[in-house]
């Protein structure tokens, strides 16, 4: 069960996300690669926390309280792709993202560099 908790997570997590409907500005593709390096503490449906490092060669890993996955990041566009590891069989998901005062937005969870 925490198994696929995790994996929900993640998937909501810089993977399926939709930038539509919130307040913000949208981030360019310059925005997007600043980014990396990173680390980020993201918060899903209010509830569920996790932490991703973002590293600037294009590898990304994730930590919730039980679970751990890494995997790659890229850039289409305006929109950043993520493929984790375990976490939804590797298959690659892509998004832009909506940033207002430092909270970066998606549907059903927001994320801030720490």
């Amino acid at each position: 069960m925490n198994h696929l908790k995790s994996a929900l997570v993640a998937a909501a997590l810089f993977i399926s996300f939709v930038s539509t409907g919130f307040a913000g500005d949208a981030l360019s593709k310059a925005e997007l690669q600043h980014l990396a390096p990173g680390r980020y503490v993201v918060t899903l449906y209010n509830t569920i926390s996790m932490t991703v490092t973002m590293k600037p060669n294009g590898t990304v890993s994730g930590s919730t309280a039980s679970e751990k996955d890494s995997g790659t990041w890229n850039l289409s566009g305006n929109r950043l792709c993520i493929a984790w590891t375990k976490w939804l069989g590797g298959r690659a998901r892509c998004s832009g993202l909506v940033s207002d005062a430092g909270i970066y937005r998606g549907n059903g969870f927001t994320f801030r560099r720490i």
